[in-house]
């Protein structure tokens, strides 16, 4: 078996360093495709990696997002999302618009599946492929955990 390599970043300050990009070929939706390491040089940001769901190739298949405060798209599907408030309160689990709209977000993404809830071991690999992931939690001090695996899809 082939080693995995990852990297990892906790962030201690996540409502002053945590930021969502998003492509904007049509501006305020996440249509189109971005290059992370171009946008993020432009960005100064010192460290980047994807996110939204594994599968999204339409712009309304990749979920929630808000960007520094601006909802750039949010539905009522129950994706699993990852938010910091405009206080500064991290949400983790499945959000409605109304949801989103009443917390009021600064930063918001969904992703595909939980890994972990509640202390319990819920990934389940779809397939034997070794997949490039992006994981994201946070720890009781409300520090942000990002892990990014490299991977062959």
């Amino acid at each position: 078996s082939a080693a995995i390599i990852g990297y990892y970043a906790w962030v201690s300050n996540p409502l002053d360093a945590l930021h969502v990009l998003y492509s904007a070929e049509v501006p305020g939706t996440c249509s189109g495709h971005l290059q992370v390491l171009e946008r993020a040089a432009t960005e100064g940001c010192l460290f980047a990696t994807t996110g939204s769901p594994a599968l999204a190739h339409a712009a309304e298949e990749c979920g929630n997002v808000v960007a520094d405060g601006a909802i750039v798209q949010a539905h009522n599907r129950t994706l699993v999302s990852f938010g910091i408030t405009k206080s500064g309160i991290l949400a983790i689990g499945s959000m409605t618009e109304f949801d989103i709209r009443l917390l009021e977000f600064q930063q918001l993404l969904s992703g595909s599946e939980w890994l972990v809830r509640s202390g319990k071991d819920l990934f389940a690999p779809l397939t034997s492929a070794r997949s490039a992931h992006t994981v994201i939690g946070a720890d009781i001090k409300g520090r942000v955990l990002l892990f990014v695996a490299e991977g062959d899809a």
